[in-house]
């Protein structure tokens, strides 16, 4: 597989995904943050947070993807397509918590491993969701179409907290349409490397 890196048309075609229906992902995001980081807050109660996130995390950011698959599928994108995680619930439970032990340890100790590695694992969820691959073998996918361009994909991810960082800053809401801008971008990507399935492949 020799994916071809073009970044700024990822993040172009994301672009353009997200403005065609920009009520739909802005509920998402709105959906999304209030959900993984509302919920702790609501009880005032750190174990809710970390239950909430571990169990729910990953099942809505594969939400997004479904998103704009449906998108580049040439559909409408359906709010209720938002919640095609749940139908893989238990592999991105587990990726969401390999990646976040994996993700802590490279931006705990060294800045840069932890850009390395989340490039490597971009994919993880997308291939979740669309091939319906186990946690495990979504990862090792991932990171063998990434590893022979990790330092341009690297940079992809640095972009991405950079975007993250813009947006927190424009009154904290520029975060809702950069969050989910920045999926669409890694959903082109998702389909120029590995290609879409016409329709989701039933869960095995």
């Amino acid at each position: 597989m020799n994916p071809t890196v073009s970044i700024q048309q990822w993040l172009s075609k994301g672009w353009r995904l997200f403005w065609r229906q920009p009520l739909v992902f802005g509920l998402a995001a709105v959906f999304y943050f209030t959900v993984i980081f509302g919920t702790g807050a609501f009880y005032e109660n750190k174990q809710v947070f970390v239950l909430s996130y571990f169990l729910l995390n990953g099942p809505l950011l594969v939400g997004f993807y479904a998103l704009y698959f449906q998108q580049i599928r040439g559909e409408a994108p359906t709010f209720s397509a938002f919640f095609e995680g749940f139908r893989v619930f238990l592999p991105t439970v587990l990726a969401n918590f390999c990646l976040f032990v994996i993700l802590i340890l490279g931006y705990t100790f060294f800045i840069l491993p932890g850009f390395i590695l989340e490039a490597l694992f971009l994919f993880t969820y997308p291939l979740i969701l669309d091939k319906r691959l186990g946690f495990w073998e979504a990862m090792m996918t991932s990171q063998r179409a990434v590893r022979k361009y990790v330092f341009e994909f690297s940079g992809y991810i640095l972009l991405k907290w950079i975007l993250y960082l813009a947006g927190l800053l424009f009154l904290g809401i520029g975060i809702l349409v950069v969050f989910p801008w920045f999926s669409g971008s890694v959903a082109v990507a998702y389909s120029d490397i590995f290609g879409l399935e016409e329709k989701p492949a039933a869960v095995g």
